[in-house]
């Protein structure tokens, strides 16, 4: 008798630690659905920043777009290299004289 009860118990703990196992899995599922329509509208939104940004500062000389940087992001110093502005993530490239923005990126690991 008491055999049989351990073999249910055991049934049972086997049974309820894999419909937790298989709970968690959907869950997880679930939450990395919704992480990948979050990073979808991100890097859309981004892409449409990165347009209208660009319209604004195509015509920018190297001194404005630097000058600009360093008002609006103090804490961002922006520096000129490679013919590229960097300012914090946000980098300019600028055209073979180095004079106007020609186009622009970022750098996701800052």
């Amino acid at each position: 008798m008491t055999k049989n009860l351990a073999i249910g118990f055991l049934v049972i703990l086997l049974l309820t630690s894999n419909a937790w196992q298989f709970y968690g899995r959907v869950d997880q599922g679930v939450t990395m659905s919704y992480m990948d329509n979050e990073l979808y509208q991100l890097n859309r939104h981004n892409n449409e920043l990165e347009t209208v940004l660009f319209h604004f500062v195509k015509c920018m000389s190297a001194q404005e777009m630097e000058a600009l940087l360093n008002r609006q992001f103090p804490d961002n110093t922006a520096f000129t290299k490679e013919n590229h502005i960097h300012s914090g993530s946000l980098s300019f490239k600028l055209n073979e004289a180095g004079e106007y923005v020609e186009f622009i990126g970022y750098d996701p690991e800052t």
